[in-house]
């Protein structure tokens, strides 16, 4: 996740299913599976936004992040959400991450997650 003065900020994520079907039964519908507010007050982008669904080894920003470790028998899709010319000016922010899996909503609500200008669980 980058913040403060970068010009766009973003949010990258990572979603672990069971390998059997993980990726068939797995639906992200667009940017809006994303919410982001900072301070109580949502983020919203200035110009535009755009996700990006891949394996974390094809994430634009790799080499800013440590690859997390995924179980045996289960499989991950990254997924990168961009608020283009979007400032954010906290140390943290609340995320609102949903999507659909095997015909189920689901949502997951993150308070008070640190921003980096060098990425989630970046490289030290």
């Amino acid at each position: 996740m980058s913040v403060n003065s970068q010009t766009n900020f973003v949010v990258t994520y990572g979603v672990e299913v069971p390998q059997k079907g993980a990726f068939s039964d797995l639906i992200f519908g667009s940017t809006e599976e994303v919410a982001a507010s900072a301070g109580g007050k949502p983020i919203t982008a200035t110009k535009g936004s755009s996700s990006l669904s891949t394996g974390f080894k094809d994430l634009p920003r790799l080499g800013e992040m440590t690859e997390p470790l995924i179980s045996q028998g289960r499989a991950m899709i990254a997924e990168e959400v961009v608020w283009e010319g979007t400032v954010v000016e906290s140390k943290t922010v609340d995320l609102k991450i949903q999507f659909k899996w095997r015909g189920g909503d689901r949502v997951f609500n993150f308070k008070d997650v640190p921003c980096s200008s060098l990425g989630l669980a970046s490289k030290k």
